[in-house]
């Protein structure tokens, strides 16, 4: 797993917040100081983290606190507060079929319409994890298990 600058700013962020608590105001100009990034990062990130329930922001006061013991934010809270992006499935989807097939000029792939070739994964809604698949037509995977293997692959 790689973590972005976002991570290492967010767990900056954080720890100064705990540390400066009762010493400082919190504001996003003083965190942007200590982390040596633009306020305007700091004020991203921050919302972030108010979203995810991490922190409470007082805009115009200045300053954020922890929302909770700090013993109790773990390190999946943050990157799930701050790596995780909200894009749509349906969007996220086209990165890896229409295109793909539109770049690598693949007239029948991408797509689900007539005249293309019947190639589909089906996704848990939940996991994202693969269901079934079916290329050209052909059932391969069904309820999570191979059904036809290739040419180099393990055989049932």
């Amino acid at each position: 797993m790689q973590f972005s600058s976002r991570m290492t700013i967010a767990v900056h962020i954080l720890l100064a917040i705990a540390e400066f608590a009762d010493k400082e105001k919190t504001t996003s100009t003083f965190l942007a100081q200590s982390v040596n990034v633009h306020p305007v990062i700091i004020r991203n990130t921050l919302g972030k983290l108010k979203a995810a329930g991490i922190v409470h922001v007082r805009a115009g006061e200045g300053g954020a606190t922890l929302a909770n013991d700090p013993q109790k934010i773990t390190l999946l809270d943050i990157f799930e507060a701050v790596e995780k992006e909200e894009i749509p499935l349906e969007v996220a989807l086209r990165a890896i079929t229409v295109n793909p097939a539109r770049v690598l000029k693949l007239e029948r792939k991408g797509t689900i319409k007539v005249g293309n070739d019947a190639d589909l994964c089906i996704l848990d809604k939940e996991t994202l994890a693969i269901e079934t698949v079916i290329a050209k037509g052909q059932v391969m995977v069904e309820d999570k298990e191979v059904k036809v293997w290739g040419t180099f692959e393990k055989t049932i």
